[in-house]
């Protein structure tokens, strides 16, 4: 079974890409690199990559994901995230080639919270907005060989990934302090987590809409106030917390995007791992 790493040089599609259980793997890059193949979504078709090497399932990784870069490059990530986004979708559901799309957490506004599947998709954000607009678009195929995981903020163990408690980690071993947003909730993604759950996703061919992220939920100074618990850290102040306006002009982002991930758990058995295993691990990592 050969499957395509559509944009696999980000966070989640690297991890992805060394921990996946799968070994006939083909990767893009926008920029030519070893060991993928050069795939530029705003120039380049599809078409060829996926007839040369008989590509059978996608992961679709591609997006600027950054919501104060959506809004700076308006047209350009309107562009990448919906125009050729949908074509290059559009392409894989006439070829009838599963195929894994990622949304987000940020399609909702952030009122109240505990969002399912179902819960009404309304946002303020260019980034959600361009997320919904591909959501719609893929709801009204009658071919639905495809799943939609709308994940959470995700993040992972190894130092130096500059993710949630790995970035607090690399500083604080500087001594540096950690600014870092009170005001914002999420149900925080385990990275490996969701490596699991793609391949299980391919394995299986699960289609439908799922809400993917772990099972706490707390704001981001929460979670690194339980690391330095858990730690046992004597400095508390290498964390200040801020609210989100300190890090951001964007008065549309939403604060609260926890979800529900019930229907994932029961569709597939899974669970998550618990923010105290995680700990665990980076104790080790960073002994």
């Amino acid at each position: 079974m050969s499957i395509l790493l559509i944009g696999s040089t980000g966070f989640i599609g690297k991890y992805y890409s060394e921990n996946t259980r799968f070994h006939n793997l083909f990767k893009t890059s926008r920029k030519k690199k070893r060991k993928y193949i050069k795939f530029d979504i705003t120039k380049n078709s599809i078409e060829k990559i996926i007839n040369q090497y008989k590509i059978k399932k996608v992961v679709f990784f591609v997006s600027i994901s950054n919501p104060d870069k959506c809004e700076a490059q308006k047209n350009y990530s309107t562009l990448v995230n919906v125009t050729k986004t949908k074509q290059i979708l559009n392409f894989l559901i006439k070829k009838n080639i599963y195929f894994i799309f990622f949304s987000s957490e940020y399609v909702f506004d952030g009122k109240k919270g505990n969002y399912k599947e179902n819960s009404k998709k309304k946002s303020n954000l260019l980034y959600g907005k361009q997320k919904i607009a591909v959501e719609n678009y893929l709801k009204t195929k009658k071919k639905n060989n495809f799943a939609i995981l709308r994940i959470s903020k995700t993040f992972g163990v190894e130092p130096g990934d500059n993710s949630l408690f790995t970035s607090f980690l690399d500083k604080a071993k500087a001594k540096k302090v950690t600014y870092v947003a009170s005001d914002q909730y999420f149900s925080a993604l385990y990275v490996k987590d969701l490596v699991k759950i793609i391949d299980t996703f391919l394995k299986k061919k699960i289609k439908g809409i799922y809400n993917v992220c772990g099972d706490e939920k707390y704001s981001r100074y929460e979670f690194l106030l339980k690391l330095i618990n858990y730690l046992k850290f004597k400095n508390k102040l290498l964390i200040s917390p801020k609210k989100f306006s300190f890090f951001s002009n964007n008065k549309n982002i939403p604060l609260n995007v926890t979800m529900n991930n019930s229907k994932i758990k029961n569709k597939i058995n899974f669970k998550f791992k618990k923010i105290s295993t995680i700990f665990k691990v980076l104790k080790l990592k960073y002994r």
